[in-house]
C-alpha cells in the first residue's frame, strides 16, 4: 500500500492551534501598545496644562498664601484640575508652588511640577 503525501487532520489542527496562540499574543501586544501610547500622551498634555497654570501664576504677579487651592485646567478634549501647593520657604520673598494635574474625579495625579515664585511687588 502506497503512503499519500499530505498532512494529517491531527497535524492540521496541531498547527491551527499554535497559529490561534501565535495571534493572540500579538493582538496582546498591540493592546498595550496602544494602551501606553495613550497613557504617554494624555501625561504629556498634564504636563503641558501644569506649566500653563504655573506661567498663568508668574504672568499674573500672584504671591499665593501658603495652602492648597484648586483650578479648573482644560487642555483639548480633557477636563483637567490643577492642585495647586503654595508652601513658605526659607526666604521671605519666594514661595514653593507644587502643581498636581488630575483627570476631573480621578484620585491620581498625572503630572507634576515643581516651581518658585518671587514676591515682585
Amino acid at each position: 500500500m502506497k503512503r499519500e503525501r499530505g498532512y494529517t487532520l491531527v497535524e492540521v489542527l496541531i498547527a491551527l492551534a499554535i497559529v490561534s496562540v501565535a495571534i493572540t499574543a500579538v493582538f496582546h501586544a498591540l493592546q498595550v501598545s496602544t494602551h501606553s501610547s495613550r497613557q504617554v500622551g494624555l501625561r504629556s498634555l498634564a504636563l503641558h496644562a501644569a506649566q500653563n497654570t504655573l506661567a498663568e501664576l508668574y504672568l499674573q504677579r500672584a504671591f499665593p498664601q501658603p495652602g492648597l487651592s484648586t483650578k479648573a485646567c482644560p487642555l483639548g478634549p480633557y477636563p483637567f484640575s490643577c492642585e495647586i501647593e503654595s508652601k513658605k520657604t526659607m526666604h521671605a520673598q519666594f514661595r514653593q508652588i507644587t502643581i498636581r494635574v488630575h483627570l476631573e474625579n480621578e484620585p491620581n495625579a498625572l503630572s507634576t511640577l515643581y516651581g518658585t515664585l518671587a514676591r515682585t511687588r
